[in-house]
Formats: structure tokens, C-alpha cells, sequence
């Protein structure tokens, strides 16, 4: 029968006809009308709807069955089903409770129920804390960007270096972990509550040791409703940042600033973002590092970004962004823009490999980098200029429910106007996620 099928399972599979399934759909309107108390045919209906994303008419139809017959256990679990994903949870409650009052529910409706109601205290509870945890490998084919021909400029002459500074591939093993503590503010917009993110990354190299990285850092900041009587779903999140880096088993900079983001959801498809921050930074000096602190200074960081739901499973994003860094060295002073777009697309697995969905995402980036004054080690007549190409292909492999496989392969292509600074790298990743 179409009451067996999940509300859930119908608005994973998207259409790959659009006009098709809004035929469909309308030709099972007029069907419920000539039928109204028709189990099957309007749960056919409320399945047509959710594929479309009309999850009021699929609503708005299992409400009026319940009229005809109320004692219909599958109907109240999947109309909290549909109130959950609008996240109105009080009342996905109360429907999900009533589909397991009847001793005659089938056992997968009463365990779908149990788990949506868990998600719900999870999702209305004041506290909550969610992360994931990502550790595996990496190859990088130029591991310490160096560049490919060991022809450089030197006194705005030509030097030549020594091989080991060129071009080095090399292996890593990382570890990253990321962890938001959420606190409801019990305000009147269930919006506004307090957040803290701490991250976290350790990587350790093969041969290249001087790149073993470590990175701590934490930003906390409430987030208010934005003008919530004009924008419903806007908000607005100032915040403090800090963290500390080192490198090479020593300390080498840490961070300290302030940020204001916003996000905002004009429809349900639609997901705008943006944001600026300012940070300072105090870089340290060390015995293989004397002249960090050319880099000690501050930057500011913008960035306006955008995610547009094709259909229920794939994703297009964009994002443009400017960073203008004025550091103590004038040559290491430099302003930034940036250009990113993406395309995530969610699958069966191939072949049935596994029993969960696989996520594929494909970006490109491209970066322009101008520097504000010639470095005279280097040549000073030159102002340096990069123009940077980032492409990317990255696929999350579901395993569990909350583990998963994560492999990405990147390349990178670095243009400038001095060849101390013109790379290109690949790089291969394949770790472990685990999400909490």
C-alpha cells in the first residue's frame, strides 16, 4: 500500500522531470477530489506533493483523511513527519505521539516515531552540542609549495636554489575535530540562542616535518532574529574569535578578533549568507623562523555567499569574498579577492556498496592576490601578483549513521609575475568522519 512509504523515502528520490511530475500531481488532485476518503490514492497524492516540495498540500491532505478516519496511525506519523521538516516540532509532537498511542501500530511506524521524537528533544532542548570528528591521510605532489624550476629571482637578479626548496611531495596524517555548543535564549524567536564553536587540527608529515601543523581556536557569540517582523528566518550573529597555531613543534602565531554574521532564508530553496571579521595577529620569531613578525598586523575578511537547493538532492553554492591584510612588512601587505562555486549532488550508492546515500561535491575557485610593495630579497622593482586556481572533487561515502568516508582530490595552479611564488600541487585525501 502507498501508506508503507515514508514520507521521508518519497522526498528522497528526486524527479528528473519537473513537468512531468506537476502533471502527476495535479491529476491526483482532481482524483482525491472524486475520491476524497481514498487511503491510497491520497497518500499518493502527499507523496507527489513532497517531491515538489508542497509540503502544505501533502498536509493539508492528510489532515482532511484523518477527518474521515481518525484512528490511522501511519497518517499522524507522517503528518509529523512533514511538521518536523517545517520545523514547527510542538506540533510534530503531538502527532507523533498520537500515532503511538494505538497498540496495533506496526513496529517500524512506532520506531520511525521514536526516532523523529528523539530528534525533537534534541532540537528543543536549551543545551546541545553537535561536531564531527575527520582523521585520515593526505599526498600532496608539492607538499611545501615550492616552486617547479629552481630559477628564481634573488636582488631582482637570477638565483637558483637548492633542490631540496623546490618542488617536494611528501604524505601526512591529520586529525580535525570540530565541536558547537548551541544554548537556547528562551526568547520568543526560536532563532536566538548563544553558540560556541571550538575546532581543532593537528597534522603530522612523513619527510617535509617542518610542516607539522597544529591549531586551536574557539569563537562565541549570541545569535538575535534579524528584523523578524520583515524577515522571517534572518538572523544575525556577532562574535569574538581567537586561536593560537604552531609550527614545526614551535609556537608561531596566534590570533585575536571580532566578526558579525548573518544568514538569511528567503524561500525554502534558497540560503543566503555573509559576514565580516577583523583579526589581529602576533607572529613569533624563532631560531628557524627570525623574521616572522614581517607578518605581525591585521586583516580584514568579507565574505557574501549563497546555496540554492536545485531539487531535494542537489545543491548549487557560490560565494565571493575580500580579505586586506596590512602587516608590518609592507611587502607582505596585500589585498585579496576570491570567487568559489559548488555543486553537491546526493545518490544511492553505486552497485549497493553501501546502504546509505553518497554526497559528491565538484568546486572551482579562483583567487587574485596583489601585494602592496616590492620584497628587495626578492626584486624591488616588482610588486608581487598571484591569480590562483582551486578545483576540487570531494565525495562523503555513508557508512553509519554517523560515520562516513570522506576521499577528495584537489589540484592547485599558482600564476604570478615572480617565479619564487608559481606552483602547482595536487592533493589526495581519504579519512574517516564521525558525526555527533
Amino acid at each position: 500500500m502507498a501508506a508503507d512509504q515514508g514520507a521521508d523515502a518519497a522526498a528522497a528520490r528526486p524527479s528528473t522531470d519537473q513537468a512531468v511530475l506537476q502533471r502527476a500531481y495535479e491529476s491526483a488532485f482532481q482524483e482525491m477530489l472524486r475520491r476524497p476518503a481514498d487511503l491510497d490514492l491520497v497518500f499518493r497524492y502527499a507523496e507527489l506533493a513532497i517531491r515538489l516540495e508542497n509540503y502544505e498540500a501533502a498536509i493539508a491532505a492528510l489532515e482532511r483523511l484523518l477527518l474521515f478516519n481518525p484512528d490511522l496511525p501511519r497518517v499522524r506519523l507522517e503528518l509529523g513527519a512533514l511538521y518536523y521538516r517545517l520545523g514547527s516540532y510542538d506540533l510534530a509532537r503531538s502527532y507523533l505521539v498520537r500515532a503511538l498511542e494505538s497498540e496495533a501500530v506496526p513496529e517500524p511506524v512506532r520506531h520511525r516515531a521514536r526516532t523523529y521524537l528523539d530528534e525533537i528533544d534534541e532540537r528543543t532542548a536549551r543545551h546541545r552540542i553537535d561536531g564531527a570528528v575527520l582523521f585520515g591521510g593526505r599526498w600532496q605532489s608539492n607538499a611545501n609549495a615550492g616552486p617547479a624550476s629552481p630559477e628564481v629571482r634573488v636582488f631582482g637578479g637570477t638565483g637558483r636554489l637548492d633542490d631540496a626548496f623546490t618542488e617536494q611531495s611528501d604524505a601526512n596524517m591529520f586529525l580535525s575535530a570540530r565541536a558547537t555548543h548551541s544554548y537556547d535564549l528562551g526568547t520568543q524567536w526560536p532563532d536566538e540562542r548563544f553558540e560556541t564553536t571550538a575546532t581543532g587540527y593537528f597534522s603530522r608529515h612523513e619527510d617535509e616535518e617542518q610542516l607539522d601543523a597544529g591549531l586551536l581556536e574557539l569563537a562565541s557569540g549570541p545569535r538575535f532574529a534579524l528584523l523578524p517582523d520583515f524577515l522571517d528566518g534572518a538572523t544575525i550573529r556577532p562574535y569574538s574569535i581567537a586561536n593560537y597555531v604552531w609550527l614545526d613543534d614551535e609556537s608561531y602565531f596566534r590570533t585575536l578578533g571580532a566578526g558579525l554574521e548573518a544568514d538569511y532564508l528567503p524561500w525554502d530553496r534558497l540560503r543566503l549568507t555573509g559576514g565580516g571579521a577583523y583579526l589581529d595577529r602576533d607572529y613569533n620569531d624563532t631560531r628557524k623562523r627570525p623574521n616572522a613578525h614581517d607578518r605581525d598586523g591585521h586583516e580584514w575578511v568579507f565574505d557574501l555567499g549563497g546555496a540554492y537547493a536545485l531539487t531535494p538532492t542537489s545543491l548549487f553554492s557560490a560565494t565571493v569574498g575580500l580579505s586586506d591584510e596590512s602587516l608590518h612588512a609592507a611587502f607582505a601587505s596585500n589585498r585579496e579577492y576570491r570567487l568559489f562555486v559548488g555543486y553537491t549532488k546526493q545518490y544511492q550508492a553505486p552497485f549497493g556498496l553501501t546502504g546509505l546515500p553518497w554526497v559528491t561535491t565538484l568546486s572551482a575557485g579562483r583567487i587574485w592576490t596583489d601585494y602592496d610593495a616590492s620584497d628587495p630579497l626578492v626584486d624591488p622593482t616588482v610588486k608581487r601578483s598571484d591569480r590562483e586556481w582551486r578545483l576540487g572533487v570531494a565525495t562523503d561515502i555513508g557508512l553509519a549513521e554517523d560515520w562516513s568516508l570522506i576521499v577528495n582530490l584537489q589540484r592547485f595552479v599558482v600564476d604570478s609575475n615572480l617565479p619564487n611564488y608559481e606552483y602547482d600541487n595536487w592533493s589526495a585525501t581519504v579519512g574517516a568522519a564521525w558525526s555527533f
